[in-house]
């Protein structure tokens, strides 16, 4: 004959902050190759555009989340498409503190 299971259901909800390592993606020899080919260019991020400089690492790291906003939703760069890993290394970069490395 069969029998009849009662089961108790118990659901939580648990938040926590998990941390990361650094991820060693380095500003100068991963970040700012790519800033350089692809941002640094006549009337776009240069000395003399009149926009954002992303000539000098300070500027860069001012701005970096709004760098990995932009490069993550693919709205920068204007006319030039970074591929996907390169977008993982600015998103680490900013991540990891932006350091100068």
């Amino acid at each position: 004959m069969p029998r009849l299971l009662r089961l108790k259901i118990i659901s939580a909800t648990v938040s926590a902050i998990v941390s990361h390592g650094d991820t060693g993606t380095s500003y100068l020899n991963d970040i700012a190759p790519i800033i350089t080919t692809n941002c640094n260019l006549v009337n776009c991020h240069d000395a003399n555009s009149g926009v954002r400089n992303w000539t000098t690492y300070q500027n860069v790291k001012d701005h970096s989340s709004n760098i990995k906003t932009r490069t993550s939703d693919k709205s920068m760069p204007l006319g030039r498409t970074l591929t996907q890993s390169q977008i993982n290394l600015i998103a680490c970069w900013v991540d990891d503190g932006a350091p100068q490395n």
